[in-house]
């Protein structure tokens, strides 16, 4: 898992078989660039998640971040966070983002499952819209949320 600074201030000049997990101490510094991947994500939130909180559950260790590269660029950001229940952990995919979802969907998915695994979570859930089914068919839907606001 590559989370250094030096990992992060390089630039590969092509999409990245990677996606590098930012160190929670240099969030702020990689926050400016890649928040700008997410902003669209923010209004459907419904309130939820805050881009501020986004940053604070990663500085904090409650949330992580993963940032893929194209041509130099953050093309896709992913933000996770373990769950911990009390029989089993389940790592959470909070916010998915990015250019192209065909093309990094594979290294994200390959990311996220292996840090699962590293840190003894026995899945991964992905939280959000019902179109990443498609994206994702392998997973299945486990539960629908209803909401009223108040």
């Amino acid at each position: 898992m590559k989370t250094s600074m030096e990992t992060i201030e390089s630039s590969p000049p092509s999409l990245s078989d990677d996606f590098v997990q930012v160190d929670r101490k240099i969030i702020r510094l990689v926050w400016p660039v890649v928040s700008k991947i997410l902003e669209p994500v923010f209004p459907r939130c419904h309130g939820k998640v805050s881009p501020e909180d986004v940053v604070e559950y990663v500085e904090t260790g409650i949330a992580q971040l993963w940032v893929q590269y194209l041509d130099g660029e953050p093309a896709a950001v992913v933000v996770t966070a373990i769950e911990r229940y009390p029989s089993r952990d389940v790592l959470k995919v909070m916010l998915a983002a990015g250019k192209d979802a065909k093309r990094w969907k594979p290294y994200a998915q390959h990311a996220v499952e292996e840090f699962a695994r590293a840190t003894g979570c026995s899945s991964v859930e992905i939280v959000g819209r019902r179109g990443w089914g498609k994206v994702y068919p392998d997973y299945e839907e486990i539960e629908v949320v209803y909401a009223k606001e108040m």
